[in-house]
């Protein structure tokens, strides 16, 4: 009987074992999607996003939120990602290596039937002038309006959107809350104290958000730095 129980106890024991894992692997896969800051240390974080603050070359408001950090481990050159919040614009460093300002004034907009997309500096507007639409795009009224026919036939309906539209998307997705009535967006990388950043910020009327990567810049990376300042 002895011998019989403890053959039972270990075949048992192999096909719970699997199980547990799996279940294991399931729930720490939801927590993460879900949770994730759950498995960050967040004392760590918090130490190294103030050191270095003072290395990004950003002015931080005083009034200056912050809300969640990530690590990406890759060896000694890891990439972090910083968000913040605050009243009034964070003030960039003056040494950009590219820079792109927009607003609700200069953004484009787009209109979209199913699988075509047109943009314009203009909104657009619905319902659509197939007539205007296809003197602008030089295209075939005839064939335009069959196409449109066709097209919505199969349920395809005219959509429209603008830059701010996708601002607004991807920053309501970062800081997993609802952004809108944004007006003015700004997105800069530059290299300093041997880092790398990207900023990606956004503004409101009541708020500014702060999407902020960071990274160690390799030799090689370094190397280029320096060669493509030195031909400006």
């Amino acid at each position: 009987m002895t011998i019989i129980w403890v053959g039972g106890s270990i075949i048992a024991i192999f096909i719970i074992l699997p199980l547990l894992l799996v279940m294991y692997v399931c729930l720490y896969i939801f927590f993460d999607v879900y949770f994730p800051d759950l498995f960050v240390n967040r004392e760590k974080v918090e130490q190294e996003e103030q050191a270095m603050r003072p290395q990004s070359g950003i002015v931080f408001p005083e009034d200056t939120i912050f809300v969640r950090g990530k690590c990406e481990p890759s060896g000694e050159y890891g990439e972090y990602n910083y968000q913040y919040i605050s009243k009034v614009p964070f003030q960039l460093p003056e040494d950009l290596n590219d820079l792109c300002a927009e607003n609700t004034g200069n953004q484009m907009y787009y209109l979209k039937l199913g699988s075509y997309k047109w943009a314009s500096d203009e909104p657009f507007e619905i319902p659509v002038d197939l007539e205007e639409l296809a003197s602008k795009w030089h295209e075939d009224k005839e064939s335009l309006i069959s196409r449109v026919e066709n097209m919505k036939k199969k349920g395809e309906k005219w959509e429209t959107e603008c830059d701010f539209d996708f601002h607004e998307k991807w920053f309501s997705n970062c800081f997993r809350m609802d952004i809108n009535g944004a007006t003015d967006y700004w997105s800069a990388n530059w290299v300093t104290n041997k880092l790398a950043f990207e900023a990606i910020m956004l503004k409101t009327p009541e708020k500014c958000y702060l999407n902020l990567y960071c990274k160690k810049v390799r030799p090689s990376e370094a190397l280029e730095v320096k060669e493509v300042a030195a031909q400006e």
